[in-house]
C-alpha cells in the first residue's frame, strides 16, 4: 500500500457568460478528479448564485462570498471517480447569474491517483469560511490512518495574484486567469502522512476587491485497503493438521 499522489494539476479556465469546461489532465479509470469552481457574480440575488452540481459529480462543499441579499458568488469543490480516461465536464451557471466583464465563472480540475476504489476517497474534508484578510490559517484536517495525502485546495475570485504557502507543506502549481474580474487557484499538500494536520499558519495574498474572498478545502485522501492475505506457512500448517485426521 502506498499513499495517494497528486498526479496532475489542471489549468484554470474561465468565462464571463455561459458554461465553463475546464480541460481535465491525463487520467485513468479510478483516478479521483477534484474540481475547484469559482463564481464571482456581483448583483446576483440571494441563493440564485449557488454553483450547480453536474451529473456524476458530488459537491463536497461551497462557501459563499457574502451573506444577505446580494450574493457575490462562491467557491465550491466537487469530485468524481473517473470511469475511464478521457472524462470531460461542463459546469453550468446558476439561475439569474450576473454576466459581463464585472463577473467571472472559472473551474480547474486536479487528478488524484492511488485512492480507495469505492466509497468516499477520504477520511475527512474541512471547508473553510470565506477569508478577506491576508494570512488566514489552514483549517485542521482529520487523518484516520497511515499513508494519507492531505491537500489544501484554495480558490479566490478576485483581480489580484493569489498565492498560498505554509511551512511543512509542498506547494502545487498556481493557476490564474484574466477573464472578467479574474480568478485564481492553488493548492498545498502533505504527502504520506499518518496524523491529523492542525490549523497551520499560512501566508496568503489578501483579495483586492470589496466582496471578494478566498476559500480553502482541506482533504485527507486515503489509499486502498489491503488484506493481509494467507501466506505459504499458514497453508502448510492447515494441510499438516488435516493429514492427522
Amino acid at each position: 500500500m502506498a499513499a495517494p499522489t497528486l498526479q496532475a494539476e489542471g489549468a484554470l479556465t474561465g468565462v464571463t457568460t455561459g458554461t465553463v469546461s475546464p480541460t481535465i489532465p491525463t487520467h485513468q479509470a479510478n483516478d479521483i478528479l477534484f474540481a475547484t469552481v469559482i463564481a464571482y457574480v456581483p448583483n446576483t440575488i440571494s441563493d440564485a448564485a449557488v454553483i450547480p452540481t453536474v451529473a456524476s459529480w458530488t459537491k463536497l462543499g461551497e462557501t459563499r462570498m457574502v451573506g444577505g441579499v446580494d450574493i457575490e458568488g462562491g467557491v465550491a469543490f466537487f469530485w468524481t471517480r473517473a470511469p475511464s480516461a478521457g472524462t470531460t465536464v461542463t459546469f453550468t451557471r446558476g439561475a439569474s447569474w450576473d454576466t459581463g466583464t464585472d463577473s467571472c465563472f472559472a473551474a480547474r480540475v486536479d487528478v488524484i491517483r492511488g485512492c480507495i476504489n469505492t466509497g468516499n476517497p477520504w477520511d475527512a474534508a474541512a471547508l473553510s469560511a470565506r477569508h478577506e484578510a491576508a494570512d488566514q490559517p489552514f483549517d485542521a484536517v482529520t487523518v484516520s490512518g497511515s499513508e494519507r495525502m492531505v491537500v489544501q485546495f484554495g480558490g479566490c475570485g478576485d483581480n489580484t495574484t493569489f498565492a498560498m504557502t505554509a511551512s511543512g507543506w509542498t506547494a502545487g502549481t498556481g493557476s490564474s486567469i484574466s477573464t472578467g474580474t479574474d480568478a485564481n487557484s492553488m493548492n498545498q499538500r502533505k504527502d504520506n502522512v499518518s496524523s491529523s494536520t492542525g490549523a497551520d499558519t499560512a501566508t496568503v495574498t489578501a483579495p483586492a476587491n470589496a466582496g471578494s474572498a478566498y476559500v480553502y478545502c482541506g482533504v485527507s485522501f486515503k489509499p486502498p485497503v489491503t488484506g493481509r492475505g494467507i501466506g505459504p506457512r499458514v497453508i502448510l500448517q492447515a494441510v499438516n493438521r488435516a493429514s492427522t485426521y
